[in-house]
């Protein structure tokens, strides 16, 4: 398939093309699209189609479409997409950097990667035996790999196991491997919803990155902290349109500290670090000090406060929030819906949390009185 898949790309019109074939960088979209699902269990129908699929089925593959909606209209499958692609390329080059000679990779990075100390020249060997590079204004880059045409067949497998493993953990892809037992289960599921990056990180990048101590941690720890300081600055900027606090909310959320605190939260290799300094705040009656998470949640604080900072954490709150807020302005007539009700209640509806549809229910909810009254 791979021989096949490269074939194919003559002549090479962007580079991109060919690390699609052979790694599928950027491809998440395509790949994780429900549409293209079977389950052999129940006679190899498609999921979503009234081909004999169950009603749960269905629903599923319902939540599966509206999991995607999300992830496309938050921006974030095409910011991932982007970074796998990036990362793909520079990864590539790395290898060739070191088949040349300007840059040795760690020996140690390299056991890790699955290639041994015999592989390695080997890999060398077929990197400047086959590989087309073109002069740019940093150098000599790599322009196709023609890995249909290694001959060295370990040396090719090596390779390209190489750098999937590198790629799957410089922009971070979780499987069920990293994740802990408890996460089998579906109440460690319900529990650390939307924290399942958090905890692949702790062995795919924190702990990995002790282990290396090396110049290239260093690098993708630094990297890692001001992509995710830049990211959380305009997701910032861009949730506080419509808000009638704007100016208050950026100026705390905005500060010189807060951006700190929220490059270091949204690093991977932060991991389990933030959760567990709010866990301990949350006994002294510190307010989370790591309050920055992309989906809006709450990062916790003590017993409680940690096991209920999830999405069905949140709805509950919200949900017995926004009613008793309706409720007492419908039945009191001292008492005035304020923005903190409404935002409750406006939590409960679909996509609330995506770009513009935030916006605008900020909006819907900026002449109301700060507090109830």
């Amino acid at each position: 398939m791979m021989l096949h898949l490269t074939q194919e790309l003559e002549p090479p019109a962007n580079p991109a093309r060919f690390m699609e074939a052979i790694w599928g960088f950027g491809t998440d979209t395509v790949r994780s699209s429900p549409h293209v699902k079977m389950d052999d269990i129940y006679g190899g129908t498609f999921e979503g189609r009234d081909f004999g699929s169950t009603k749960m089925q269905l629903l599923d593959h319902t939540l599966q479409r509206g999991k995607m909606v999300t992830s496309i209209s938050s921006g974030m499958a095409h910011i991932n997409m982007v970074l796998q692609r990036l990362n793909g390329r520079v990864l590539v080059q790395r290898f060739m950097d070191d088949a040349t000679g300007r840059r040795p990779i760690n020996q140690k990075r390299l056991r890790a990667l699955g290639i041994s100390d015999e592989l390695h020249p080997r890999i060398q060997a077929q990197l400047q035996k086959h590989v087309d590079q073109t002069t740019g204004l940093l150098g000599r880059k790599v322009s196709r790999i023609n890995i249909e045409k290694w001959d060295d067949l370990d040396a090719r497998n090596a390779f390209v196991n190489g750098v999937d493993r590198w790629a799957k953990r410089s922009v971070q892809e979780n499987d069920p491997g990293n994740m802990p037992a408890f996460m089998t289960k579906e109440l460690g599921k319900t529990v650390f919803q939307f924290r399942s990056f958090m905890l692949a990180a702790y062995s795919k990048q924190l702990l990995a990155g002790v282990h290396h101590r090396d110049r290239e941690t260093f690098s993708a720890f630094m990297s890692s902290m001001l992509f995710g300081g830049l990211f959380y600055a305009a997701q910032t900027a861009v949730n506080a349109q419509g808000r009638a606090d704007r100016d208050e909310y950026l100026e705390k959320r905005l500060a010189p500290d807060a951006i700190a605190r929220a490059s270091f939260q949204r690093a991977g290799f932060s991991s389990i670090l933030p959760i567990g300094v709010d866990f301990v705040a949350g006994f002294a009656g510190v307010e989370p000090i790591f309050d920055f998470r992309s989906s809006g949640l709450s990062n916790g604080g003590g017993i409680i406060g940690t096991l209920t900072s999830n999405p069905t954490g949140d709805l509950l709150r919200n949900l017995e929030r926004g009613v008793a807020g309706a409720s007492a302005s419908i039945i009191s007539p001292d008492y005035k819906l304020s923005q903190q009700d409404w935002r409750a209640l406006s939590s409960l509806a679909i996509f609330q949390n995506a770009f513009i549809v935030r916006n605008g229910l900020a909006m819907m909810g900026a002449d109301l009185p700060q507090y109830s009254q």
